[in-house]
């Protein structure tokens, strides 16, 4: 069964697989890793077993008997353990309609130490009864930034802020910022933004530039497509949901990293990554495999947080009809 969040780009490629193909080559028709990208945290990821001298249901860190709970956002929370923003989804709701909530979160072995709690509902008239995907970027001293989808049959990208540390948040008075676009992936570095999302009417994942945040540039072509070539391949058929890293290495050159979602023939969605060194041409670390061992139908939305010796990453998975957000651990 194909899930909710997918469906969209599902019908898409349906529509469009006559002119494309459904794939035009991902990382520039080149597999491998590159001795020029850093591989800190890459992969691979696996989730922790279930082990009953926790109180915590391994792999899953939050679980909710009357929602399914879709595309994590996470961040470092003061003092020690995470916060992480979701969209939840009603199981007996309208379809596709649902809010942005938060819980904290010490450690991956423990129950939430933060209740849930709603913290972003939709209220515009664009968002539709839909508000969700929520993408974070930490600026410090309690100021957040949330990009998120909103809409359902017209999906297009706002922007919230927090300065309470992600508990209340602002819309900002643009919004939509970016529309015919959902999934949004955002990042920033030394003043340049840059914005990851997967668009209602092409197939791919694309990338916008902006300047302040508030103005988006969006670039002709996507960056990452699926690729049908690689009949083994994890994201043969769909790529989705981006999560970007963007950083200066040890030796000051500028690199982009990439998790995404890779869907197969099968149905079977999983985490894969893809580096760069300039945002246009991108490599895999692996030709045809994820990083995210493979166990569930799919694992859905990756969210990444780095050490310098460890990589802590959240995203939903199903369980009995619903979706919980789960944890997986590198090393």
């Amino acid at each position: 069964m194909r899930i909710r969040q997918t469906m969209m780009h599902l019908l898409l490629c349906a529509g469009l697989v006559a002119m494309t193909g459904c794939g035009l080559g991902l990382f520039d028709e080149r597999q491998g890793g590159s001795d020029q990208l850093p591989t800190q945290a890459v992969g691979p990821y696996g989730k922790p077993p279930i082990d009953f001298d926790t109180p915590a249901d391994e792999p899953f860190v939050l679980s909710d008997r009357s929602a399914s709970l879709w595309n994590p956002a996470a961040v470092w929370r003061e003092g020690g353990g995470f916060r992480i923003w979701y969209g939840r989804e009603e199981v007996d709701g309208v379809a596709g309609e649902s809010d942005i909530w938060m819980f904290g979160l010490a450690s991956i072995t423990e129950l939430p130490d933060e209740v849930e709690t709603p913290v972003l509902s939709a209220d515009a008239s664009w968002e539709q009864n839909r508000v969700a995907s929520p993408s974070i970027l930490d600026r410090g001293n309690g100021h957040l930034i949330m990009f998120y989808e909103g809409g359902i049959a017209n999906p297009a990208i706002g922007r919230a802020d927090s300065m309470d540390g992600g508990a209340t948040w602002q819309k900002h008075a643009s919004n939509p910022l970016l529309t015919e676009a959902f999934a949004p992936g955002l990042g920033e570095l030394e003043g340049a933004w840059y914005l990851f999302y997967e668009s209602s009417s092409r197939l791919g994942v694309f990338l916008a530039d902006s300047s302040d945040g508030v103005s988006w540039t969006s670039r002709p072509d996507p960056v990452i497509t699926a690729r049908p070539q690689l009949r083994d391949a994890f994201d043969n058929f769909a790529v989705s949901a981006p999560f970007p890293i963007i950083e200066r290495t040890a030796g000051g050159q500028l690199h982009f990293g990439l998790f995404f979602n890779g869907e197969d023939v099968d149905g079977d969605v999983t985490i894969g990554y893809a580096g760069s060194l300039d945002g246009e041409v991108w490599e895999s670390f692996s030709t045809e495999d994820p990083v995210v061992d493979a166990g569930a139908p799919y694992e859905f939305g990756p969210t990444v947080l780095r050490t310098p010796s460890r990589g802590v990453m959240f995203f939903s998975e199903a369980r009995q009809g619903r979706q919980r957000i789960s944890v997986a651990t590198h090393p």
